[in-house]
Order: C-alpha cells, then structure tokens, then sequence
C-alpha cells in the first residue's frame, strides 16, 4: 500500500545525541516493503537526511536564526525577540523555502524579522518566505518586521504569504524603517484587524491582497521622509478596509510622506481599493502626498470620501475611477473643515478622473 501522509516517528533516549529537536519525516509515496528496507539503515546511520526516499522536517518551539526546511513550523509563546519566529538578526539571508507555519503569540512578537540589534551594525539582513502561513495572536507584534539602520539595510520577500493578524494592536507588515525593502507578489494575502501594511522605507506590493478587518483600520499606511523612497501598490492589488472610523480614522490607502523631496506614494494602474465602513476613505494623504493612477477606488458608508487631502497635503488622481456610496460621501474631498480650522493648503490635481456619488 502506498504511503502519502505525513508519518511522525519516536525515537528512544539512545539515539538522542542524534537529534535537535523534534522531527517530522516527510514521505514520499512508497510501498511498505521499500519503507522497510529503508529506514532500517537511515536510523542505523543516525538519521542521514541524504536518504533518497525522505525530507526531514522539524517542529520548533523557539526563534530560528537559520534557513528553514521544507516543512518545518515554528511556534514560538514568548515576548519580545524571545517570541520572534524566523529571524535575520545578521548579515546573511534566511529562507523559509515551502510548506512552512509560523504562529506567535507573544506580546511584540513577530512572524518573520530583518533587523541587527546594535546600531553600529553594517551589511544587510534579509528575509525570504515561499508558500508559508503566519498567524498573529499577541498585542503590539505583527506578521513581518523590518528594522534597519543607516549602514545596516533591511530586505523581505514574500512569495505566496499568507499572513493574518488577529490583535488590532499588532501589524500585518511593518517596514517602519527608511532604509528598509520589502516586495510582495500576487499570491500573498495579508489580512489585519488593525494595519495591513505600514511602510516608511521602499516598497513594491504587486498584485497582493491586503484587508484590514477592523474600526480605525487601515489597509496600507504610507510614511516617509528619506528623498530617495519609493512606495507603490501596482500589479492589480486589492486594497480593502472593512471597519469604521470611530476615535481614529480609516482609509483603504493612508499617506503620511511628507518631506517635500519624497517622491508621491503610488497606488497604480489596475490597483482596487474598497472600503466598506463610516468615514471609512479610500485613498487619503493627511499631511502627506499621494499618486493615484487609473486605479479604481470604491467606498461604502456615511461620509467616506473616495480621495481624501487634508493638513496640508497634495493628491494627484491620474484617469482613476471613484465611486462612492453613502450619505456625504464626497467623491473627491479637500481640507479637513469643519474640524480641521485654517485646513487650507491642500491641493488635489485631477486629469481623467470619473466619479460617481
């Protein structure tokens, strides 16, 4: 009979010089009798992950500061950089290659990290995930972190992610640094109660999913101050933010890159952007700038504007598409008046730009 499930063996203390931690035998579809023959000698020679008929996978229980395998998951329950899952905390470049689970659930705790703890640190730290699950439990934590320095860069791809985030508190992705990369493709979905995505350094999200689920949510929060940043959602991304604006706000795309050197944010071709939620905005720039391009942005709910500009920010909307609906849900809104007094040095350019209200 062919075996094609995931087999767990238990060793005795003999062999426990052998082992590191607890091992998962990754089978492939092979007859009993060949299953036999085989693990005989692979245990007799303590285990040789050379055996042709077996990948060896392992469930850890603390951070990992080295490449994952096929199959391996980390849990980790601690706090801090105790409670980190997969992390880059030096100049080389860590994988988590496939078929990979990390679950955190510690307080500032995060899934996977790019980040030298010293501040005198040089090189750069880099991080690659493929077809892996994150799931955040913990406050104050989020999916990905990206921490750099001025000569220690941060790098983090994403390959078919998943990353859900369960505390409002914590952040999908956060690449609060400015001298920090991060890409993500089309087969990643991010999905937060709070933050999706919060980027202050260089960013290119092609084709991904991100959602923030909860009120004062946003799905895509930019920042930045450094001249030589550039943010854009490209590749038909699908923005959404499903909460209301209660004591906070919340927008589908948020920015807040105010330096008057920094290149616009850029929400391009192709790109949705959906709000369901009162005040809830599509696209916004609060002392800050944005590009809008022949996006198509959607918002449902009293007083959600579709593109916001407010505290002395500037929104260009190249052939973008704004419906909205809702009672005063404004298609396209300047200044932040009546609660924002002397609100007046916003500026929204406007060139093929159809709205419905």
């Amino acid at each position: 009979m062919g075996l094609n499930h995931l087999t767990h063996f238990h060793f005795s203390s003999s062999l426990t010089p052998l082992l590191t931690g607890h091992i998962r035998i990754l089978a492939r579809s092979v007859s009993s009798l060949a299953m036999m023959k085989t693990v005989k000698p692979v245990l007799l020679l303590g285990l040789m992950a050379q055996s042709a008929s077996f990948a060896q996978a392992t469930d850890y229980t603390t951070t990992q500061t080295q490449s994952l395998q096929i199959g391996d998951t980390i849990t980790t329950t601690g706090d801090g950089t105790a409670g980190y899952g997969l992390w880059s905390n030096g100049t080389q470049q860590i994988t988590a290659p496939g078929n990979n689970v990390i679950s955190v659930s510690g307080d500032n705790a995060y899934g996977l990290v790019a980040f030298q703890p010293f501040v005198n640190s040089t090189g750069t730290s880099t991080i690659v995930a493929t077809d892996t699950q994150i799931t955040v439990t913990g406050a104050n934590g989020g999916g990905v972190r990206l921490a750099a320095h001025t000569n220690a860069p941060a790098i983090g791809e994403l390959h078919n992610v998943t990353i859900n985030v369960l505390d409002a508190s914590s952040i999908g992705i956060d690449a609060g640094s400015f001298n920090s990369t991060l890409t993500t493709d089309h087969q990643t979905v991010i999905t937060a109660v709070g933050v999706g995505i919060y980027t202050f350094g260089n960013v290119t999200i092609t084709g991904t999913h991100v959602t923030s689920t909860g009120d004062d949510g946003i799905a895509i929060r930019f920042s930045g101050y450094a001249t030589n940043v550039i943010q854009t959602i490209e590749g038909n991304a699908v923005i959404q933010a499903r909460g209301n604006t209660v004591n906070d706000f919340s927008a589908g795309v948020w920015s807040a890159a105010n330096n008057s050197q920094v290149q616009a944010p850029l929400v391009d071709d192709g790109v949705s952007v959906e709000t369901l939620g009162k005040g809830s905005y599509g696209v916004a720039a609060s002392n800050g700038k944005l590009q809008v391009n022949a996006a198509t942005v959607v918002t449902h709910g009293d007083n959600a504007d579709g593109a916001r500009t407010q505290y002395k920010s500037t929104t260009t909307l190249n052939k973008t598409h704004i419906t909205t609906h809702g009672s005063s849900a404004a298609g396209v809104a300047v200044g932040n008046a009546p609660f924002g007094a002397g609100d007046t040095n916003d500026m929204i350019t406007m060139t093929g730009v159809t709205v419905t209200t």
